[in-house]
Parts: structure tokens; sequence; C-alpha cells
């Protein structure tokens, strides 16, 4: 069997050939287009000098060059658009859907390990999925496959390791972040074109910039929506930011029973076969809000979905503080990836089983165990991690949803200009987002960022104001109050999420699970049910 390109044509590729060669893709057209001027303006034969062509694009995007010598696959900074492949009686097959690919190469045997890895995590590490010998082009990744020699070379052309250069001022630092803000934001009002650009808006400070950076910059078709259970904080802040900078908001009332519908309906299932990847488990967030939108027609067809993913990460808020305190080891960092990426079961977290996780960890980064690091070495490999794993894997990934749905979308936060300019930043500038505070209180559109605190209660509604005097309640009489806040959760800030998988099945499952912080019951109960679902939870790794 030859080398083999195979398109699912549910992902809506395209493809871009002339005489000498074809270009499959998706994502930004404009960069797609100049990916393929500039390979076949210099009749490129090798990789390196692809690596430079694909490095200087801004945007998100996937594809497949084939040519009569070889074939050249690569994602973005941040796999917007995963690509899969394996390696058949010595030909590649490569493809944008990992369920497409698994089935024509006849691969089925389960990888233990991965497996280990998403129920712990959510997600599988590193180029592999759930099944061996079907890999994952990870972030900032490219793949050659010379057909004569039927040779296979990797090529990391980009990697999220914070290396500060040239230092300078922070006032310097911040009027290049002004700049660079300013230009990001221009393109995206060009890409949009006038198509109407929808925001979900969190009122926190990435989705606030957002909408603040589109209005100063005169976008005039801007409309936000906010979900969550009833009076929950972010869209309390929310609809103050949108009446305040005068866009339309939209409030998305979640419902039990119209969660559950969703659910279990087959669209359902066929969204979270979509957006697997054999290696995550989907993003269901937004999945309800979306639905409830197209469905009353308040979302038209072509509008552009943009979120601010993940604001937060590349301006350093995920440095834990306690992680650069003292002497700092490999011992703490692999520490803090495991409590952080590999906790959604307690169980599971055996010896036998953070070992092998912590040498997948080791591997990965390229680093050995027992060594010790300077606070920018730590800091530098846990942002790398977060980036190549968890964003990349898991929350990137969520923006399959807007393409099941047939929607448009950017990330404006994660342009590579941005990131770029972030990864040059000094660690005394992200932690805690100094840096990016100290912007947004300079720029302070309309007020919105001068002596802003976010709000830390994620207890909406009566349950925040009787929780506290319940678990008095409990402790006197002897109850375990961790339980107890764990099972209130179904009504807490993350209780639209519990309630995709019901109360019987919450209840069932969520003693076992490591609930906070940021929703990992939801992650859990995710997990568990893709498994079921996909007849794996049969294995030894299968969650009490």
């Amino acid at each position: 069997m030859p080398s083999k390109i195979y398109l699912d044509s549910q992902y809506n590729w395209r493809e871009i050939r002339n005489e000498s060669f074809s270009l499959y893709g998706s994502g930004d057209e404009s960069c797609l287009l100049t990916i393929f001027d500039k390979i076949k303006s210099i009749n490129i034969q090798d990789h390196f000098r692809l690596d430079d062509i694909i490095s200087h694009q801004t945007g998100h995007f996937a594809g497949i060059v084939d040519t009569d010598h070889f074939i050249c696959a690569f994602v973005d900074a941040v796999r917007s658009y995963p690509v899969f492949y394996c390696v058949i009686d010595g030909e590649l097959q490569v493809s944008n859907s990992a369920r497409m690919l698994k089935t024509e190469s006849g691969i089925n045997e389960v990888d233990q390990t991965s497996l280990l890895e998403f129920c712990m995590a959510g997600y599988v590490t590193g180029g592999e999925t759930i099944y061996k010998g079907l890999y994952q082009l990870q972030a900032g990744e490219l793949l050659f496959w010379e057909k004569q020699e039927k040779k296979l070379e990797l090529e990391r052309y980009f990697t999220y390791h914070s290396a500060s250069g040239v230092q300078s001022s922070e006032s310097d630092y911040i009027e290049q972040l002004r700049v660079v803000v300013d230009r990001v934001f221009r393109r995206v009002i060009e890409a949009a074109n006038g198509a109407p650009i929808w925001v979900p808006l969190s009122g926190g400070l990435d989705s606030r910039l957002i909408v603040c950076e589109l209005v100063s910059l005169g976008c005039d078709n801007l409309y936000t929506f906010s979900y969550g259970p009833k009076g929950n904080y972010e869209a309390k802040a929310a609809k103050i930011v949108a009446e305040t900078i005068g866009v339309p908001w939209v409030f998305v009332q979640p419902r039990t029973s119209r969660a559950r519908e969703l659910f279990k309906a087959p669209g359902r299932k066929e969204y979270w076969n979509y957006a697997d990847g054999l290696c995550s488990i989907p993003v269901m967030n937004e999945y309800e809000s979306l639905h409830v939108l197209r469905e009353s027609g308040q979302l038209p067809d072509g509008a552009v979905l943009i979120n601010g993913q993940t604001g937060d990460f590349i301006t350093g808020g995920h440095i834990p503080p306690d992680l650069i305190i003292g002497n700092c080891s490999t011992r703490q960092l692999l520490d803090a990836i495991i409590h952080k990426h590999f906790s959604l079961w307690k169980h599971l977290k055996t010896e036998e089983n953070l070992r092998i996780i912590e040498d997948k960890i080791l591997f990965l980064l390229g680093i050995e165990d027992n060594i010790e690091m300077t606070m920018d070495e730590i800091s530098a490999y846990f942002e790398q991690w977060e980036w190549q794993e968890r964003q990349a894997k898991l929350v990137v990934n969520g923006q399959r949803i807007y393409d099941f749905m047939g929607l448009k979308w950017q990330l404006p936060l994660w342009d590579a200009e941005l990131v770029k300019f972030w990864k040059t930043v000094p660690l005394k500038l992200r932690l805690r987002q100094s840096l990016y505070v100290h912007y947004l209180e300079g720029f302070n559109f309309r007020g919105l960022f001068e002596g802003y605190r976010s709000e830390a209660r994620r207890w909406p509604g009566v349950v925040g104001t009787t929780l506290p005097w319940i678990k008095r309640g409990g402790r006197l009489l002897g109850f375990d109050t961790g339980k107890i806040q764990k099972y209130a959760s179904y009504r807490g800030h993350y209780g639209d999420q519990y309630a995709l998988y019901g109360l019987s099945y919450f209840f069932r499952n969520i003693a076992n699970a490591t609930v906070p912080p940021q929703g990992r019951g939801v992650l859990a109960l995710g997990a568990k049910s893709w498994l079921e679902e996909n007849n794996l939870a049969s294995s030894q790794l299968v969650m009490k």
C-alpha cells in the first residue's frame, strides 16, 4: 500500500493545487494561501525551509502538502486543528480524522499508558493517542515523509518555553504589548470582514479585553452572551461590562431537563466522535448555550465566535507562586504538574501509576530526575507542559464545538505574534500576571480595568448563602465537610455542566473524584462517560 492521505469531509478541509503539488488544509485561509504561494515559488524539497514558512504565520491552521517526492503535515503553534498519522507496512498514512485513520488502518490495540493518562488528566500526552500506533501531531510540530526513502521526520518548529531576551523596563514592555494587541485585533476585524462577532463574555480580564479592544477599534457588529447557573458571578460581571460599552448581551439560563435531553440526543455523541481525536475529552462548556442561541435564531450563520482562550496562561497566570519558593528542583516540578494535571480521580494516584506518569513527563520535557533548577527554569518547564498538553489538547480543542456547529471562530489571544511577545517577558513581570494587569490598568477602556478584582466566590444564588451554615452544622455532627462541599457542587458554579450527566450519575461517581479547582469534577465525569461509551470502561483502569 502506498502512502495515503485520508480526509474526512465533515471537517471541511479544502484543497489548493497546481501542477506539482496539492495543499489540503483548514483554518485561516490567508495563512494557507501564503504557505501555498511560498512553497510554489521556491519549489521546496526539505522540511527546514518549510519550518521557516510555517513558523512565520500568525493565524490558526493545519495542513498537509502532497508532492511527488514527499508529504508534509503541520499544525500551528497551539494545534488549533489536529492532524493524525500512522505508519503501516512501511508507508505513511495521514488524516484530519483520528477515527477514520483508525478504521482505515485497522488499529485496535489500546495503549495502557495513554489510557491511564486519559483517566487521570482527561487527555493523552505527547504524540500518542488512546490506540497504539495511532499518533497526533503536537502543537508547533511538522511531519516530513520522504516517499522514496520511506523516511519519517518530526520537527518541533515552535516551543512555548519562556526565555527572556534583552531586558527592558516595564513601561517599554507595556508599550510593545499595546502595539501588538492593536495589530492583532485589527487583523481580527479585517478577517471577520463585516460578519457579526459574538463573544462569550465572562466579565474576567480576557473576554473583557476582547470586547473593549474591538469596540475601541471601531467594531460595530459585536454581540455578547453569558451562561451558567442563575446568579453566577461571571454573568453578573459580564452584564455590567456589556452595558458599560454599549453592546448587546444575552444570558442563556441553563435548564437541567434541556441539558440532559441534549446530552442523550444522537447529536451529542456525534459531537464527541467529531471532537475527541481519540485523545481528549470534548469540551462541553458552551454546548447548551450555543444550541439555544442557534435554535432561537439569535446566533446567525456566518457569525464569528471569539472567546478569551487563553489569556490567563500566556500572561503568566498559570505559574503557581509556591512553585518558585525555596530550592527549585525536578521533584517540585513533577509534583506541581501531577497535582494540576493528573488528579481527576483520587484512587488512581497510586505509587505505580505516578511513577509511570512521572517518567512520561520527564521524557517529554527532555529533562532528568532529581536535578536542581532556577526559578526561571522551573516556571518555563511548567508553562511548556501546560502549553503542549492541557492548552493544546483540552482547552484549545474546545474550538471543535464551533466547527461542529458550522460556526467560524478566531483566537486572538493565541495569535502567534502575541504568544511570541509573551515568551520574552521576564518571569518577575509574568508572575501573578503583573505586566498584563498593569497594561490593562493603563488601557482602562470606559473605566472597566480600574481597580479590577476577580470575584472569588463560586457558589451562586441560595447555595452561596446556605452552604457555610450547612458545613458548620455538618462539622458539629461529625460529617466530612469536604464531602458536603463536593456533593453541593451539583448546584455550584459548574452546576450546569454537572447537569449534563444527570443527578444520579453525579452521585454515583463524584465521591471518588477530586472536584476543586476549576470544575475538575466535570472533567472526571466526562472521562468516565467517554470510556463507557467507547467500550473502554471494562479495562483494569475502570474508575470506581
